[in-house]
C-alpha cells in the first residue's frame, strides 16, 4: 500500500487523559536575563473552521536543540519555557535518537541533521515548539469532546512559494489551553509528534517522498512515547482486552486503518498497533528495530518484515503472513517465552484475545479472528475456504501447538482465520476500495470468562479515554487536509 499524501499529523484526545508516573528532568540553571523581545508571525490551523490564520508569538527560551515560542496571552512564562526546552534537549530528543538508533544514518548524520538539510529557511537543526490556544472543539462544559494536544505539519519543511502557509522551519505546535506543560501527557505528545517529523524526513530522504502506511507511522509514534517514558500505556491494553466496541473480536485491527469509518472503532486501531509494535520490540530484542523501520526504503509491511529479519533472522519473520499469524497466536496463548507471547513482560502478560461465536465473518486485509474447536471435522472444507486470501491455522493453547491442516479438540483450542492480503487500495479522497473477504469460523459458543480471567480484567480498572490523531477526525469529518494515494 503506497501512500503519497499531504502529511498533517496531530494528536487529539477523546477526553482529557493522563499518564501517571511521568518524571520530568529539568535543569536548575537560573533564568537568563531578559533581552530584547523577539516576536514573529506564525501561520496556524483552525480545526473548527478548516482554515489557517496568523498569530504572533514571542521567543521565550532557546537551547542547543530547540526554541520555545508562546503566543501572547498564553500564560507561558520564561521559567516554563525553560522547563520545556530542558526536557526536550535532555530527555526526549536523546531518548528517541538513541532508542531508535538514529544518531548517525549511513554516514549522513542524525535524523535531525538530515531534516535540517531538507527544511527550507531555517537549517539550524533546532526544533521550534510553538505554544498557543489551538482552535478546536474544546468545550469546558462538555469535556467528553476533548481537544487537540499538538500537531506537526509537513508544509513547514518547504518554502512559502511551494506552500503559502509554511512557517519554513522544523516545527511542532502544542496546545496551551486547556492543555499545556502541566498536563502529564504534554511531553509524550512532543515525543509522538517528533517521530512523525522524523518519519517524514526519512520518507523524503530514503523513500523518494513515498510516505509510510498510516499503521506503521502510528505504531512508531506509539513506540516513541514508550521509549521516552519507559511506561506502558494501560488504556491500550485495557481497550484490547475489554473490546468495548465488540469489534476486535470480529477481527478489527490496525492494518487497514479506519476501514470501518466509525469513530467508535478507532480505538481498536490504536490498541492493536500499540501491542503489535511492543511485541516486535520484545521479539527483536531491541528498540533499534524501530529506527530501521523509519529509515527503510519500503513504505508498507515490508519495512517491518525486513527490519525484523535483520535483527532476528532465526525467527522466520521475513514474510508478512508468518509474522501476522505469529502475533495472533501470541495474543491468544501469550506464552512467557518464545515468539508466541510477550515474554512475560509486566502488564503485557495480561493480553488475552477472545474467540468469536459467530459463524462466518468478513475480514479486511490483515485481520484475523479466533473460533473455538472441539471436533476434527471443523477444519474448513473446500466449500468453506472463503476468499482467495483467507488462510487457516489450528491452534492448541496448552501445550502450544499449531497446524495448517487440522484443528485441535482439547479445551481452549481455536481455529485462526486470517486475511493475508497486503494490496490495499484507496481512491484520491481516501475512500477504501479493497473489500473484505468471507472467512469460515466455527460458531461454537464461547464460555463466560473464568473467575481468574475476570479478575485479570477487573484489575485493569476502567477504560480510559482514547487518544487519537486529528487526521482521523478530519477524514471522518470530510475536511480538506486528507491523505490520498497515488
Amino acid at each position: 500500500m503506497k501512500n503519497r499524501y499531504k502529511y498533517f499529523q496531530a494528536i487529539a484526545f477523546a477526553a482529557v487523559a493522563s499518564l501517571s508516573g511521568l518524571i520530568i528532568s529539568c535543569s536548575a540553571d537560573p533564568d537568563p536575563e531578559p533581552g530584547p523581545a523577539r516576536i514573529e508571525r506564525f501561520t496556524v490551523y483552525d480545526f473548527n473552521l478548516d482554515r489557517v490564520y496568523d498569530i504572533y508569538a514571542e521567543l521565550l527560551y532557546e537551547r542547543n536543540h530547540c526554541l520555545i515560542w508562546a503566543e501572547a496571552g498564553s500564560g507561558i512564562d520564561v521559567r516554563t519555557a525553560r522547563e520545556i526546552a530542558t526536557t526536550y534537549d535532555n530527555d526526549i530528543l536523546g531518548a528517541l535518537l538513541t532508542g531508535f538508533g538514529l544518531q548517525d544514518i549511513q554516514g549522513k548524520g542524525s535524523i535531525m541533521q538530515i531534516a535540517s538539510e531538507i527544511v527550507y529557511g531555517h537549517p539550524n537543526g533546532k526544533l521550534d515548539i510553538l505554544l498557543f490556544d489551538i482552535k478546536d472543539w474544546w468545550d469546558p462544559d462538555n469535556p467528553q469532546f476533548g481537544y487537540i494536544y499538538g500537531y506537526f505539519d509537513s508544509d513547514d519543511f518547504f518554502s512559502k512559494e511551494t506552500f503559502p502557509h509554511s512557517n519554513e522551519r522544523l516545527m511542532i505546535y502544542m496546545d496551551s489551553n486547556p492543555g499545556g506543560p502541566d498536563d502529564p501527557e504534554f511531553y509524550d505528545t512532543i515525543a509522538h509528534e517528533l517521530q512523525h517529523m522524523m518519519n517524514f524526513t526519512a520518507s523524503i530522504e530514503f523513500r523518494n517522498s513515498v510516505f509510510m502506511d498510516i499503521w506503521i507511522d502510528e505504531g512508531l509514534s506509539a513506540a516513541a512515547e514508550w521509549i521516552y517514558t519507559r511506561q506502558y500505556l494501560q488504556r491500550r491494553i485495557t481497550r484490547y482486552n475489554l473490546d468495548p466496541a465488540g469489534s476486535i473480536v470480529q477481527g478489527n485491527n490496525f492494518f487497514v486503518w479506519d476501514e470501518r469509518g466509525n469513530s467508535d472503532y478507532l480505538g481498536d486501531e490504536y490498541a492493536t498497533v500499540y501491542l503489535f509494535f511492543q511485541w516486535l520490540r520484545l521479539q527483536a530484542g531491541t528498540s533499534r528495530i524501530f529506527g530501521d523501520i523509519i529509515t527503510s526504503p519500503y513504505s508498507d509491511q515490508r519495512a517491518v518484515t525486513t527490519a525484523f529479519h535483520n535483527h532476528a533472522p532465526d525467527k522466520g519473520f521475513d514474510q508478512w503472513d508468518t509474522m501476522l499469524k505469529s502475533w495472533l497466536v501470541a495474543n491468544y496463548i501469550n506464552a512467557p517465552t518464545g515468539i508466541y507471547g510477550y515474554l512475560n513482560e509486566p502488564r503485557l502478560n495480561t493480553i488475552r484475545a477472545r474467540p468469536t461465536d459467530e459463524t462466518g465473518l468478513r475480514l479486511f486485509p490483515g485481520e484475523g479472528v479466533y473460533s473455538l474447536t472441539d471436533n476434527a471435522d471443523q477444519w474448513p472444507s473446500a466449500g468453506q475456504r472463503g476468499g482467495p486470501h483467507i488462510r487457516y491455522t489450528g491452534l492448541q493453547r496448552s501445550p502450544p501447538a499449531l497446524s495448517d491442516s487440522q484443528v485441535f479438540t482439547s479445551q481452549g483450542s481455536v481455529l485462526i482465520s486470517l486475511n493475508t492480503n497486503t494490496a490495499v487500495e484507496y481512491d484520491r479522497n481516501y475512500n477504501l476500495l479493497t473489500l473484505p473477504e468471507l472467512a469460515h469460523t466455527t460458531g461454537l459458543p464461547v464460555p463466560a470468562a473464568t473467575a481468574r480471567e475476570r479478575a485479570v480484567l477487573d484489575n485493569m480498572g476502567p477504560e480510559k479515554p482514547e487518544r487519537i490523531d486529528v487526521r482521523d477526525i478530519l477524514r471522518q469529518r470530510g475536511l480538506s487536509r486528507l491523505p490520498y494515494a497515488d
